[in-house]
């Protein structure tokens, strides 16, 4: 597995080598990294979480987090996990824009570009959906009714649904 590191973290740098990792310089030929690890949060990474998927990357601020923690976020494995599947999440719902981004899922903004989404997400029953079931196939969307729902419930839902 090829990771890309950030400058600065040589004491990680050299833990990920021992461990058999392809280890190179974040911005030198890494565009085909699997993971990168970050310390130095920039514009590009402003709001990124711990731990995330930024696309087929797993992206990983150290920044706070020990060298086991950081190995323990990669043994997790790669961002692969629904990453075919693209999800709109309606507005209130950030914990569970959360879960479904750290499991590798593509989540664009309810109602901009979501024409395409595999998955929408509602918790506001608005006209379009007035009758909806708590889970239903609405033309090629897979529709759920997150009332009621749990982030992990919904998760789950999703993995059931749309395994390829």
């Amino acid at each position: 597995m090829k990771i890309s590191i950030q400058p600065g973290m040589t004491e990680l740098e050299n833990k990920l080598i021992q461990e058999g990792y392809n280890v190179v310089k974040y911005g030198n030929n890494d565009m085909d990294a699997q993971v990168a690890i970050i310390n130095d949060v920039d514009m590009a990474y402003e709001e990124i979480e711990p731990v995330q998927c930024h696309g087929k990357m797993l992206v990983i601020n150290a920044d706070n987090m020990s060298p086991d923690s950081v190995l323990a976020a990669i043994r997790k494995g790669p961002c692969k996990k629904g990453i075919d599947v693209k999800i709109s999440v309606q507005p209130g719902m950030a914990d569970v824009e959360k879960l479904l981004k750290t499991e590798g899922y593509e989540v664009v903004k309810y109602g901009h570009g979501d024409m395409d989404a595999h998955v929408t997400i509602i918790n506001d029953v608005d006209m379009a959906y007035e009758e909806i079931e708590p889970v239903q196939q609405h033309g090629k969307q897979l529709v759920i009714n997150a009332d009621n729902m749990t982030p992990e419930m919904i998760l789950t839902t999703i993995q059931k649904r749309t395994k390829k």
